[in-house]
């Protein structure tokens, strides 16, 4: 509006173009839906397509994200899914990105995914850590990742956790027996337990130890290090 008090002819165009974009989104919507019927399917029965499409890619979003950009019902139903974000919240493919995804996943529980990394951030690290309790999957080969998880493990409540999966170069000797000599510490409260991890069914120590209540586990997997290792396991009444 100038100082006179009367529009400038390119305000009432922008405001009149406005206008129309409001009253086209719709309309394009109802054209695409008559020119492809699969989006007049229930939205349940496009997410049972979407996830089709996505078998065998769920954790490689670079194959599937373009999806979301076909038209604004798609990606409206793609949003919905919020197991399949909270599958890629540390996707490797889309670094700088997680907090983004974390909204994304909704309440679902996610999947703390670290190994492979190479040099772990600092930053991703302390996200990581932040919202270990949501995990449903925690794992990494991380060293720098592995004393925090562990901490945070022994003494955490995780409501939703069904797989731990840890891997580390060595555990050395003196590591070892330091855990053979300090027996006490298979009953102690820094073990994994089950009260805490109700759901956990899956455990994989490799290099890496802390004492476990295997009593809800259906898989374990311990690699065995060192030749005090078959020490421990003779001794480890707790399996």
């Amino acid at each position: 509006v100038s100082s006179t008090g009367i529009q400038f002819p390119e305000a009432l165009l922008s405001a009149e173009i406005g206008s129309l974009r409001e009253i086209m989104a719709p309309l394009t919507r109802r054209f695409n839906a008559l020119r492809s019927p699969m989006l007049r399917l229930p939205t349940e029965v496009l997410r049972l397509i979407l996830e089709g499409v996505m078998h065998g890619y769920e954790s490689r979003p670079t194959n599937w994200l373009h999806m979301g950009q076909i038209c604004s019902h798609l990606r409206s139903v793609l949003l919905g899914m919020h197991a399949i974000w909270a599958e890629i919240v540390f996707s490797p493919e889309l670094r700088g990105a997680h907090e983004a995804l974390l909204r994304r996943a909704g309440d679902a529980p996610i999947n703390i995914d670290l190994k492979g990394r190479g040099g772990l951030s600092q930053e991703v690290l302390d996200f990581a850590s932040c919202h270990l309790h949501r995990g449903r999957k925690i794992s990494t080969d991380s060293q720098m990742a592995i004393s925090p998880f562990l901490r945070r493990l022994r003494t955490g409540t995780f409501p939703y956790l069904e797989s731990i999966d840890l891997r580390q170069e060595h555990l050395t000797n003196a590591e070892i027996r330091a855990v053979i000599e300090r027996p006490e510490e298979l009953a102690g409260p820094y073990r994994i337990d089950d009260t805490s991890k109700p759901r956990l069914r899956h455990l994989t120590l490799a290099g890496v130890f802390t004492p476990f209540d295997a009593s809800t586990l259906t898989t374990i997997h311990f690699t065995e290090n060192g030749p005090h290792m078959s020490d421990f396991l003779s001794r480890a009444s707790f399996l």
